[in-house]
């Protein structure tokens, strides 16, 4: 027989009364953490949940119930939102908010253009507007 430390020798005498490994154990604790930490609480605190859980009593018309009160407030949201664009449309491009020029003729930077022989001259003009305004 091989003589241990003796705290080696108490570690085994556990695993041999436990029957299972310390490794299972931290394996079980770690599984049971996880999820603790990971599982979520069915908790009616909106509105919406409220609501339903009053009018009904099966859960699957509450949850019928939840999805089509959600369905209808995000449909709404989206028509606000394209009506929104439809009078905006400069915000549907990255970079064109507050480019207030967005759609409108933009002036002409050149003011004249001579062609001879061997040559063309652009004359350019002093001073442009930014957007020609309608």
């Amino acid at each position: 027989m091989v003589k241990h430390p003796t705290y080696i020798r108490q570690s085994l005498q556990i695993r041999e009364r436990c029957g299972f490994e310390s490794r299972q154990v931290y394996q079980f604790a770690i599984v049971l953490i996880m999820c603790l930490l990971i599982s979520t609480v069915a908790d009616a605190r909106n509105f919406i949940a409220k609501k339903c859980m009053a009018e009904h009593d099966n859960y699957s018309d509450i949850a019928f119930c939840i999805d089509s009160t959600r369905n209808e407030n995000i449909r709404i949201q989206n028509a606000k939102q394209w009506e929104f664009l439809k009078k905006n449309p400069r915000y549907r491009f990255p970079g064109q908010s507050l480019n207030k020029c967005f759609g409108r003729p933009k002036e002409s930077v050149i003011h004249r253009v001579e062609t001879t022989n061997d040559k063309t001259v652009l004359y350019y003009k002093n001073s442009i507007r930014p957007c020609v305004s309608n």
